[in-house]
């Protein structure tokens, strides 16, 4: 009875291990997932936005996407106030959007 419960625990701790490792890596995060999920959670936010932020600019979009611990970071230029050419008065901004490793974007400092 001992000996199982022990079987069992070691097999739970083992379990519990590779699903971290795994979150930790996780695999199934790729770069074009991570920036497909970006963009459409911008899209989202800006949705009914008239005058708001967008990457519906010249040069603006996913620069690079880099793999972090459980998850990836994804660098996304943009332009707030209407689509407009860059100047020295209007310059395009970037930020980082963090994709958790289930998916999750968490992309508020794009909404000014």
């Amino acid at each position: 009875m001992e000996q199982r419960l022990q079987v069992w625990t070691i097999t739970i701790v083992l379990g519990i291990i590779i699903c971290v490792l795994l979150a930790l890596w996780s695999p199934w995060l790729t770069p074009s997932i991570s920036q497909k999920l970006v963009v459409n959670k911008i899209e989202k936010l800006t949705a009914n936005v008239l005058d708001g932020c967008g990457i519906g600019c010249t040069d603006c979009g996913t620069k690079e996407v880099n793999k972090v611990p459980f998850g990836s970071e994804v660098i996304v230029e943009y332009n707030c106030g209407g689509p407009r050419p860059i100047d020295e008065n209007n310059p395009n901004r970037t930020t980082v959007a963090y994709v958790s490793f289930m998916g999750y974007v968490d992309a508020k400092v794009f909404v000014h």
